[in-house]
């Protein structure tokens, strides 16, 4: 987004209708709006960001297109990108692990990204409901399906978008990526915090940029992975806070 914004093919005030065909699953709420219903891409930009909004990451991949989205991995860092090729809504990663048919996930993983995409046109026909979301309680494909980036990726995507942000016109990443920030901080220590996480079950990923008082900046990242079973949340969060803490010490 940031990168159109900056080619002016697009704009943070550019109004975007609410599809019935891009809604997702929780979280987030805009799929509750009615279809039709407009909003600048300043405020989906805002809940994708802030509430893990899927439906609000969904129009603007529709947006702005999987192509443009796929064609920013490198530049924000990710070493691996042929792993988020092509890169999935989620309404597709929900469709492919709530809905799909055996015989179609396994051709889905098995194939190149060429046949992948192909196959997302089936995967896109298919129903979606938080009935199915509820049943799903334990880990299913999460090294197979996903959209892949290590700590590393993900700082480096931090910092790439801090850079971003400053160039004219975008300053709005700034606000919208700290937005949330996601557990307590003491704002006397830290002038400024970006966050970003994501989670599904046996899956868990926290990630900051922040800005001590004093000027140092750090990026901490923390991804946490289990086949087997969900992760705890609350001894992760404990983690992280221990991580923080050391880090408003650290020289």
């Amino acid at each position: 987004l940031g990168r159109a914004i900056a080619r002016g093919t697009a704009s943070w005030n550019e109004q975007l209708a609410i599809r019935t065909g891009w809604k997702s699953l929780p979280s987030g709420d805009l799929r509750k709006a009615r279809a039709g219903v407009r909003y600048p891409l300043h405020y989906f930009a805002q809940q994708m960001i802030a509430v893990s909004d899927n439906t609000a990451a969904d129009h603007l991949l529709h947006r702005l297109g999987r192509s443009a989205v796929e064609a920013a991995l490198v530049p924000l860092g990710l070493r691996e990108p042929q792993r988020d090729t092509p890169f999935l809504s989620t309404r597709e990663m929900f469709a492919l692990k709530l809905s799909a048919a055996p015989s179609l996930r396994a051709a889905y993983i098995a194939g190149g990204p060429t046949q992948r995409l192909r196959l997302l046109a089936r995967v896109d026909a298919l129903p979606v409901s938080l009935a199915q979301a509820s049943r799903w309680t334990t880990p299913r494909e999460i090294s197979s399906i996903e959209w892949f980036a290590s700590p590393g990726d993900l700082a480096r995507a931090m910092v790439a978008l801090q850079t971003l942000s400053r160039r004219p016109g975008l300053t709005p990443l700034r606000a919208i990526l700290a937005r949330n920030p996601g557990i307590e901080f003491d704002r006397k220590t830290w002038r400024y915090v970006a966050f970003k996480g994501g989670s599904e079950p046996g899956v868990l990923s926290f990630t900051w940029l922040l800005e001590r008082a004093d000027g140092h900046s750090f990026v901490l990242s923390i991804v946490l992975n289990d086949s087997t079973r969900g992760i705890d949340t609350a001894a992760a969060v404990t983690v992280a806070q221990g991580a923080v803490d050391l880090l408003a010490k650290a020289h």
